[in-house]
């Protein structure tokens, strides 16, 4: 997993994600509904609530699309079994580790929508509360740091093109 979260790839999704066309609410607003959507919608027709979404909510598809992917084959075995066991937590029900993770089990051999039906209320509202939970708490968090993250890459690109056209302004006279 440590190869496929390198630094060049942060690198890479940092740089397209501050380069993106339009303002930077708008595209914080797009990297917040993704991981809201991420979390909440169930695997597989995520990208599709995501872009909708953010039509509504006049966010950026393209970083909507990307941090859709904070659930994707290889955290969904991690993050969805957390995610029931928190909702049952905030939900006043029990469900421990094991039951999570052997509810789950069907459905993340065959990934369809019909497997995660039939997981039953005894794990699809406790995923729903956990995934609101969750779902609202990385998309403020990554709302706030993505707009920072891009007026500071606004802000950097702005003096460097203050210092080039003085230094192109002294040469000239």
């Amino acid at each position: 997993m440590a190869a496929m979260i390198s630094r060049r790839r942060l690198r890479v999704f940092y740089l397209n994600l501050v380069k993106q066309s339009g303002t930077p609410e708008s595209i914080s607003r797009g990297v917040a509904v993704g991981f809201f959507t991420g979390f909440v919608v169930p695997f597989g027709l995520q990208m599709v609530a995501a872009v909708i979404l953010a039509f509504v909510l006049k966010a950026r598809k393209i970083p909507a699309l990307a941090c859709t992917w904070v659930t994707n084959p290889w955290t969904v075995p991690f993050i969805y079994p957390f995610q029931c066991l928190l909702g049952a937590k905030l939900s006043g029900g029990e469900l421990g580790w094991k039951t999570a993770n052997d509810l789950f089990g069907t459905f993340l051999k065959e990934r369809t929508f019909e497997s995660f039906t039939n997981l039953g209320t005894e794990i699809l509202v406790p995923f729903f509360v956990g995934g609101v939970f969750l779902g609202l708490l990385f998309a403020l968090c990554s709302y706030f740091a993505s707009y920072g993250m891009i007026i500071s890459y606004g802000k950097r690109v702005e003096a460097k093109l203050a210092r080039r056209l003085a230094r192109q302004s002294v040469k000239s006279d």
